[in-house]
């Protein structure tokens, strides 16, 4: 960026644009060089072609799921989208961007004083495959390091399908920022909305954040270095404290309008939107139809993590909801990390329950699954962490 907030390509452009525009002046020449031989050579040629064109494809590819088949741009698909945004009144949401919220006037120059570059760490073949992504979604760019005036640090960890997640370690820009209080739902939400026998089905907004864009004053704070190279986020990563609000904030303008004459109710937590119906023929309606409008909005699906069949038993907000035994488990993963944190020894018997007794949640001596019944056992997400605790 320049001093007048436009946008300058980077003197080195980045190596998978590079590596494409490499492969598609070979592919010209090839072309070029078939239509002008004839005979055995000609087929010769088309071979050695087709070959060439097999193993550049068998190297393009992903060597990790974390990369989609095709990949989506990111950057302004809320803004290309406006005019659904303003049939419902809303285009100020998605024309204003995330903008920085000081905690004090000397917070900038305290940034400024603390930052450093980092090289990533973690999984660095991941990281490069998620970085790749990012810029081909638009979602960072590269820019000269001056222009920065806070680095992070980032790293790749593993997620529980097996993927991969890259994280910007945004701690000290947070702790320059203002606290704003925000309430977002919690289990004893969800267990409030929930019937027995009834239908359940969740969508997940792929790169939700993402596409919120961040406001030109607070790019230079959202910086990293990779190698000799350094990056700014242009839209909006998950890691600012500001993120939640801004996003659920937005989300929710598109879903009040989108529920209107729908039976289902919705929740809405983070980037997982859980919907409720009592039929199995309209959930199944009901969620399409809020799937094509979120859709029209700009905002991209996550169809891995979707759940568009209606079920009577899902996972959400980190635990498993059941509604034909109207109970609500643990799962697997959270249980075996509660024992692993525990230092002290326990049984392993795992067909014990936890029993709700009105503000304190018991347990016997053997505990390692937790169930709770919906009807009867109120509890909140401060009960919760009170168990773990515990345990």
């Amino acid at each position: 960026l320049n001093e007048r907030g436009e946008y300058l390509k980077a003197a080195t452009l980045p190596p998978g644009i590079i590596r494409d525009s490499v492969l598609k002046n070979l592919k010209r020449r090839s072309e070029s060089t078939q239509t002008l031989s004839t005979g055995v050579r000609a087929k010769m040629d088309f071979s050695v072609a087709q070959i060439e064109k097999e193993e550049t494809i068998q190297r393009d590819q992903p060597q990790s799921s974390q990369m989609e088949a095709k990949s989506e741009e990111i950057r302004g698909r809320l803004m290309k989208l406006c005019t659904a945004w303003a049939a419902i009144g809303a285009e100020k949401q998605i024309i204003m961007d995330i903008m920085p919220l000081w905690a004090s006037k000397h917070s900038k120059q305290i940034l400024q004083t603390v930052s450093h570059p980092t090289q990533p760490r973690g999984n660095l073949h991941q990281y490069y495959l998620l970085l790749q992504e990012e810029i081909f979604q638009n979602i960072v760019i590269q820019v000269n390091p001056l222009f920065v005036k806070q680095f992070f640090p980032t790293f790749c960890i593993p997620k529980r399908d097996g993927s991969f997640r890259k994280i910007q370690d945004a701690r000290k820009l947070n702790k320059q920022t203002k606290k704003i209080h925000f309430k977002m739902i919690s289990p004893f939400d969800v267990q409030h909305a929930l019937l027995k026998n009834f239908y359940l089905t969740s969508i997940d907004i792929k790169s939700a954040f993402n596409h919120i864009t961040v406001h030109p004053s607070l790019q230079p704070y959202l910086g990293f270095q990779v190698e000799d190279r350094s990056y700014v986020y242009i839209e909006m990563p998950f890691e600012l404290r500001l993120a939640p609000i801004i996003f659920t904030k937005t989300l929710h303008i598109a879903l009040a309008a989108i529920k209107k004459d729908l039976y289902s109710t919705i929740l809405l937590y983070s980037v997982d939107i859980l919907i409720i119906n009592e039929h199995p023929e309209s959930s199944t309606q009901e969620s399409q139809l809020i799937m094509n409008k979120v859709l029209i909005f700009g905002w991209i699906i996550n169809e891995k993590k979707s759940e568009l069949q209606p079920i009577n038993e899902i996972r959400y907000l980190g635990w498993i909801w059941n509604m034909e035994e109207m109970i609500v488990k643990m799962p697997l993963d959270r249980q075996i990390k509660l024992i692993l944190l525990n230092t002290s020894p326990y049984p392993t018997d795992q067909e014990s329950t936890i029993c709700l007794n009105q503000n304190v949640i018991q347990t016997n001596r053997e505990i390692t699954i937790s169930q709770i019944p919906i009807p009867t056992g109120i509890f909140s997400s401060n009960q919760i962490e009170s168990f773990e605790r515990q345990s």
